[in-house]
């Protein structure tokens, strides 16, 4: 039966990629949230240094300005310029990481929403496919099995019997078993005497 052969086969293969499939998905998942823990981290750390950063520079450019100012009432002049523009940059860098966090926490929300329904999806739904492809699988086995089986032919005593003997035997004989016969005596039919008696 190539036709049950190929059935079966075909069922052992979809259920063993439905696995893989899973197994993959699984794994997918676990890479994206540590990827995503890694950025979170990464993002928590440039936000601390361009905080200190920035209040590094506020305090350098703040020191300049008040020495500005004295060196102008004394008739000097100083230039603070670079310091302001050191702290305009470490401004900038502080605003860039808040907004790389913010973009970052609502891609992880949609992520999240959309990893609930695929898990969903891979415990309950899968699961159950897979369920009820090993339950097919034992079906199919199970069939399997009995094709391997061989059955022995009833053995029939014909010693004794002449061709015109009719013969029946025991129907509820077990399979494999010898299967007796019977001769039984032929009998005329009332037909048969009739025509003779006429």
């Amino acid at each position: 039966m190539p036709d049950f052969d190929v059935r079966l086969e075909a069922v052992q293969r979809l259920r063993h990629g439905l696995v893989r499939f899973a197994d993959r998905q699984s794994a997918a998942m676990a890479r994206i949230e540590q990827a995503i823990a890694r950025t979170q981290v990464a993002l928590d750390h440039a936000e601390d240094h361009w905080r200190r950063t920035n209040e590094i520079r506020q305090r350098q450019a703040t020191e300049c300005y008040a020495e500005a100012t004295y060196a102008a009432a004394m008739g000097g002049w100083i230039d603070c310029s670079s310091y302001q523009q050191a702290l305009y940059e470490a401004e900038m860098q502080l605003t860039a990481i808040l907004h790389m966090q913010y973009r970052l926490a609502q891609r992880v929300e949609a992520y999240q929403q959309a990893q609930t329904h695929l898990q969903d999806c891979l415990e309950f739904d899968l699961s159950r496919v897979i369920t009820f492809l090993d339950n097919i699988l034992v079906g199919l086995e199970a069939v399997l099995d009995l094709r391997s089986v061989v059955v022995p032919p009833p053995t029939i005593d014909l010693t004794g019997t002449t061709p015109t003997q009719i013969f029946f035997y025991d129907a509820s004989s077990e399979i494999g078993s010898p299967i007796t016969i019977k001769p039984v005596e032929e009998k005329e039919s009332n037909f048969g005497n009739a025509e003779r008696k006429g």
